[in-house]
């Protein structure tokens, strides 16, 4: 029996894991479906450093991280080592950019898309072993041979993409508010913050039969009130996506729970509104990112501002609530174009939403500009990336010209308008409602910063309503 566990690397802050992370999941079962291995027992856990090792006494482990978390994954690689003497294969977005990052726990990497990769490490493990020949075999990984890193040939990727059987999620520890899903791979948008290009290296989709099915499926196992569809690309391909809605409307699936999406709004248009509300989306969340035409074109490709004000204005005359979201210290972007940005919400009158600080994360353009200014190096310390802006705004790493002082000052300016909005539209009990208790004890441990600014803009909006 050979024993696989996948861990993977989380922060204590639940606000940073508001979704349980898919791609572990995706492992687990293509590694269930297709191994050749005749005894296989797969466990999945989430770690922010130490676990009980002898309760699953692994053969091998597999660890997923992301920037933010890759110093816990090298933390989750040293223990396993301290507890036994096997082979730690590391993936994930972070080590796909920067393999160079390898600790001297790892035995391997990952490089992009992981499924089948994982899959031959396995099985060479259990054949052969994992020594430095038999790894020169693997495609997509790097290791170290005598202190050198080693990439090997890039792997193709998996194609069609319905080969991947949908992502194990009954190993993981799950409840009806935490039930998201993906129904594509990759993006044809180079956007200047996002990886996500040179991740995936080209755009992919699962069959509209195949996104129904897992649908279906979810519905089955945790009976939810909501759906939620998180890759931008869910409308991209107009014909699979009315395939997609003719099917759950079909099936009367959307008499049984509702669904949010994400999307860009330069795809939204009136057909598109259409299918949106017979498939019974209730909430569209829209990377709008700048209220600002010079700062937008600056940061995403092939979308404007008048795409943002058209994308607003169908959605509400369809009936559907809108999820805004905007970035700011963009590189170039001025106290002007900020401002511009905060009368843009307020014209638009948005009560859902964030502003988020742009974060240069490695394998994006944004990183390499920073690298080049020296704002960001490939060996430094990745917990600066764990750091919200409003809570260490001396330590986060920025890519702004704008001095921290001044951009942290509209910072707490679009916070506080972004609380006020909320606590307009919604309620402490229905926030608790549809967070949960355990999330909130969790949030209010680890960052209770927002739930003591949504508490106090609540009392203010409720103060302004009496008046």
């Amino acid at each position: 029996m050979l024993k696989v566990l996948i861990i993977e690397a989380i922060s204590k802050d639940p606000y940073h894991t508001v979704f349980s992370p898919l791609g572990p999941a995706y492992l687990a079962s293509y590694l269930c479906k297709y191994s050749k291995i005749k005894e296989i027992d797969v466990k999945m856990i989430f770690s922010d450093g130490e676990f009980d090792f002898r309760r699953y006494n692994p053969d091998i482990v597999g660890i997923s991280s992301v920037t933010e978390t890759f110093n816990i994954a090298k933390r989750i690689a040293a223990f396993v080592k301290g507890n036994k003497d096997i082979p730690v294969v590391i993936g994930g977005v972070h080590i796909s950019a920067l393999p160079s990052n390898m600790s001297s726990d790892m035995d391997a990497a990952v490089i992009g898309e992981g499924e089948q990769t994982f899959l031959e490490l396995l099985e060479t493990h259990a054949g052969k072993g994992l020594t430095k020949a038999n790894l020169s075999g693997i495609q997509g990984i790097a290791y170290r041979d005598d202190g050198r890193l080693i990439q090997t040939k890039e792997r193709e990727l998996i194609a069609p993409l319905d080969l991947i059987p949908p992502p194990a999620r009954q190993l993981q520890k799950k409840n009806k508010r935490d039930i998201w899903m993906i129904t594509s791979r990759g993006c044809p948008y180079k956007c200047i913050f996002c990886s996500a290009a040179q991740f995936w290296k080209t755009v992919r989709f699962f069959s509209p039969r195949y996104v129904v099915n897992e649908i279906k499926s979810l519905i089955e196992m945790y009976h939810p009130e909501t759906i939620n569809i998180v890759d931008d690309l869910f409308i991209l391909q107009k014909q699979r996506f009315n395939e997609i809605v003719d099917l759950i409307v079909k099936e009367k699936i959307n008499e049984r729970v509702r669904f949010t999406v994400l999307v860009r709004p330069n795809l939204i248009d009136e057909d598109i509104c259409l299918g949106l509300k017979r498939m019974n989306v209730t909430l569209v969340g829209c990377g709008f990112e700048s209220g600002s035409a010079k700062a937008l074109s600056v940061i995403k490709q092939n979308q404007t501002l008048e795409d943002n004000v058209n994308a607003t204005r169908l959605l509400r005359k369809h009936g559907i609530l809108v999820g805004a979201f905007f970035m700011m210290g963009i590189p170039g972007e001025t106290i002007k174009d900020m401002e511009e940005t905060y009368h843009f919400i307020q014209e638009q009158e948005y009560s859902r939403g964030e502003s988020y600080v742009l974060t240069p994360f490695p394998g994006t353009q944004v990183w390499d500009s920073a690298k080049s200014r020296g704002l960001v190096n490939d060996n430094m310390n990745w917990d600066h990336f764990t750091m919200d802006f409003y809570k260490h705004p001396k330590d986060s790493i920025i890519v702004s010209e704008v001095p921290r002082e001044e951009l942290f000052k509209e910072y707490m300016r679009m916070r506080k308008m972004w609380e006020r909005k909320k606590a307009m539209v919604t309620s402490p009990v229905e926030a608790l409602r549809t967070a949960g208790i355990l999330y909130l004890v969790k949030l209010i441990r680890h960052n209770p910063y927002r739930v003591w600014s949504f508490f106090i803009a609540f009392l203010r909006a409720s103060f302004t309503r009496r008046k």
